[in-house]
């Protein structure tokens, strides 16, 4: 299973995070790290039972998929 973590591609290849916030952790890609894909231009996370799991993904926006929320903990 795949889920929405709330990263997205933009131009000139950089990530940014939907709330605006910086981007600071890079992550652990499925495969190697990618670049800005019209047709993949959202971010999901690898949730299997696999050895694959935590691995982030790009994903086209409209790929249906559950999502993880953020919550402050201040």
């Amino acid at each position: 299973m795949d889920v929405w973590i709330g990263g997205m591609f933009m131009p000139a290849n950089v990530v940014d995070w939907v709330t605006g916030e910086e981007w600071v952790y890079n992550g652990t890609w499925y495969g190697s790290y990618h670049t800005l894909l019209a047709t993949q231009e959202c971010m999901q996370m690898r949730v299997t039972h696999t050895g694959s799991t935590g691995l982030w993904k790009q994903a086209a926006c409209s790929t249906p998929a559950v999502f993880v929320c953020e919550k402050d903990l201040a």
